[in-house]
């Protein structure tokens, strides 16, 4: 779970293949996957793209949402408008590559 910048808390469904969120009226809302495994949607709106077991999310300061898709070897960014893109990755595991190093990390705290 993460909250947003605006308050709004966000539920991973590592399972459903979803990010849900709790407005703060109490609705429950799907802002990201269609609930089936898979990958799809790139460049256009979060609510029809397919994730595989995401295992992590967070935003930055500006309230874009990042999800580690897991399942594709990806980071997924959803930007405020709701489109979705591919931040990292290219959705092929690998071990052991020599070269320069990038880190990335999902954290649920400040």
């Amino acid at each position: 779970i993460e909250f947003s910048p605006e308050g709004e808390l966000h539920i991973l469904g590592t399972n459903t293949h979803k990010v849900r969120k709790i407005t703060r009226d109490g609705k429950i809302v799907t802002v990201v996957g269609k609930g089936y495994a898979g990958f799809f949607g790139d460049d256009g709106p979060a609510i029809n793209a397919m994730l595989k077991n995401p295992a992590a999310i967070s935003f930055d300061s500006k309230g874009n949402l990042y999800i580690a898709d897991m399942g594709n070897n990806r980071i997924r960014k959803v930007d405020k408008k709701g489109i979705i893109t591919t931040f990292a990755g290219t959705g092929k595991f690998g071990w052991g590559r020599t070269g320069e190093t990038v880190e990335i990390y999902l954290q649920n705290f400040p």
